[in-house]
Parts: structure tokens; sequence; C-alpha cells
């Protein structure tokens, strides 16, 4: 299975990449490359969108899930609490 964990969305436009997360990530990956958890999916995408509430409510990044059966695909894109991730530490940005 494909594992694609993207860097968080808003986020990341604004303060760029965390490598320590950026590398759990691709570890995570790497982990379940060679097994198959579906016979119907095989890629699997994740995006956590971590963005100030004021943006959220203008209509901007929005949650999604989406399940595409006939390529095998899910894709999933949830809010993370923007303060609490811009004041959390290291281990509580990748919990």
């Amino acid at each position: 299975m494909e594992l694609n964990i993207n860097s968080p969305a808003y986020y990341t436009k604004q303060y760029g990449v965390i490598d320590d997360i950026y590398f759990m990530c691709k570890e995570m990956s790497a982990y379940v490359r060679d097994k198959k958890y579906s016979d119907f999916i095989n890629i699997v995408g994740i995006t956590p969108i971590v963005a100030p509430k004021s943006i959220i409510k203008e209509g901007l990044w929005k949650e999604e899930k989406r399940c595409e059966i006939k390529y095998g695909f899910v894709s999933v894109s949830l809010h993370v609490e923007y303060e609490e991730f811009i004041n959390g530490d290291i281990a509580k940005k990748s919990s």
C-alpha cells in the first residue's frame, strides 16, 4: 500500500516543513509500503490542515474525506487545532 502523508496545509506555506515530522511520515510510509490492508484500496493520502479558525471560517482549507474505489484511492484532509499545534513541542506536533 502506498501511504502519502502530506505536509500540513496552510502551515507549511507560512512556516515551512518541520524536518522531524517529515522524516517520521517518510518512515511510516516505508513501513506500510510492502503491506496489503485491502483488496480495494492501494493508496491512502492524508493531509493535516493546520490553519487559524479565521481562515477556515472564510471557507478555505475545508475538511474532506474521499474514497475512489474505482481508482483504489482514499484521501483524507482533517483540521488540526492551530494554536495547539503552533504552541506545541515536536512530540505534540507529531501526535
